[in-house]
């Protein structure tokens, strides 16, 4: 006789299709907590400063939806031709005691995370806080490059960092930007730019990249910290909320400030001063752009980092690297994306492929020196000057020169590591 928990009953019997659905994991319940949590910000809260949220498909897109269902308003910090943006919202949590907060985006039934989104939560008077997002995410580079898209589409207000390039890197490096807002979804209506550096095109560049949208930008004063930006972007952020205001339609009024809090001290640790009251975030005054242009000047570089800084000089130069094949490690950097990583990685790439087919053909294995010609873009690959081993990866506009030209221009740099 079977077992009773065995025998094909009609209530007992378990059909292949319901063995299929259990494999699944279980529906569930928020508590009240888990769903007021949920209700704060994108993601679900997991631990003191770290949020997740699980995805099935896309994490840009995941994310893209989750924006368009919840219409949370954030600012998002992005990087043009530099990559401070998350070591500036360090220096803003840093100065203002407030953590930096991690959101991880995993896939759904593995727990794999495939991106960190970071960001610092600003307090604002009478409502929810404020997220300030970085939009340098850690992850692959089509990755970052979506999501990076997807959080300043969606954000409030974009404050766009601009580093130090000359009129046509900075053109080829905004291009990809206007691109994605003709391209859309974006609801974005206002682009901060805030040079690193002092730039006479940039208020140019800054029309034209607003050109044949719905998007204002508008381009403030040089800034060289965290605090400046953030200052910049506190005094536009107010603008746009004021009730009277030409944007008075946006919303209700907002004023961010921050709480300073004091962690209590530890024995034989003298009292901290009282936590200051909540209060409205300072307006920062307006930096001297000669004076930040003479700080950033007065700094020492190394001879291969002012190399690749000449390298921008180029026309049509995009970004560069100096690198080492073996390592990949990267020395200096200059310019757009592609950035420093993904330039020594690819970069090392071809030249194993390239020093491959050079011993296969009985040509010798010397340093390899090479220009390669993309749809849009050249790829060249030239040792470094009297520094052995070490390897220049250079993206360049195909629109904008000549190969020769570039490639001669190039080789006129070398006096450049000579002289130092």
């Amino acid at each position: 006789m079977a077992h009773p928990d065995l025998s094909p009953t009609a209530g007992s019997a378990i059909e292949p299709w319901q063995q299929t659905q259990q494999a699944g994991p279980a529906t569930q319940i928020l508590t009240d907590r888990e769903r007021a949590s949920a209700d704060a910000g994108i993601g679900r809260r997991v631990g003191e400063n770290l949020w997740e949220m699980f995805v099935v498909f896309d994490p840009a897109q995941a994310l893209q939806q989750q924006f368009d269902v919840r219409a949370e308003p954030f600012i998002a910090l992005h990087d043009v031709g530099t990559t401070v943006s998350r070591r500036w919202l360090a220096e803003i949590a840093s100065a203002h005691l407030l953590p930096v907060q991690k959101l991880v985006i995993r896939s759904q039934g593995y727990g794999v995370a495939l991106a960190t989104i970071e960001f610092v939560e600003l307090p604002v008077d009478g409502a929810a806080p404020l997220r300030l997002y970085s939009t340098d995410a850690d992850a692959d580079s089509r990755q970052r490059q979506q999501l990076a898209r997807v959080l300043l589409g969606a954000s409030r207000l974009g404050a766009v960092l601009v580093g130090d390039l000359p009129a046509h890197a900075l053109a080829a490096a905004l291009r990809p930007l206007h691109d994605a807002v003709v391209a859309g979804p974006w609801r974005n209506r206002e682009l901060l730019l805030l040079p690193l550096s002092g730039s006479g095109v940039l208020a140019q560049q800054a029309d034209r990249l607003g050109a044949g949208t719905m998007v204002h930008t508008r381009v403030a004063p040089t800034v060289s910290r965290g605090e400046e930006a953030l200052g910049q972007v506190v005094a536009v952020w107010n603008q746009l909320h004021q009730p009277l205001g030409s944007h008075g339609g946006v919303g209700p009024t907002i004023t961010l400030s921050v709480t300073r809090t004091h962690a209590a001290p530890s024995a034989g640790t003298p009292p901290a001063p009282p936590a200051a009251r909540a209060g409205v975030l300072p307006m920062q005054p307006m930096p001297d752009p000669k004076a930040s242009a003479r700080a950033a000047g007065s700094e020492t570089a190394s001879p291969l980092q002012r190399y690749v800084q000449r390298c921008l000089e180029v026309k049509g130069m995009v970004s560069c690297c100096v690198f080492e094949p073996d390592t990949q490690r990267t020395l200096a950097f200059a310019g757009a994306r592609p950035g420093p990583a993904a330039l020594a990685s690819h970069g090392s790439a071809l030249c194993a492929a390239l020093g491959t087919a050079s011993r296969g053909l009985g040509l010798g294995a010397a340093a390899p020196e090479a220009a390669i010609t993309l749809a849009g873009h050249f790829l060249v690959l030239r040792p470094v000057p009297q520094h052995p081993g070490l390897v220049l990866h250079a993206v360049i506009d195909r629109s904008s020169t000549p190969l020769v030209l570039a490639l001669r221009h190039l080789e006129r740099l070398d006096e450049v590591l000579a002289a130092s």
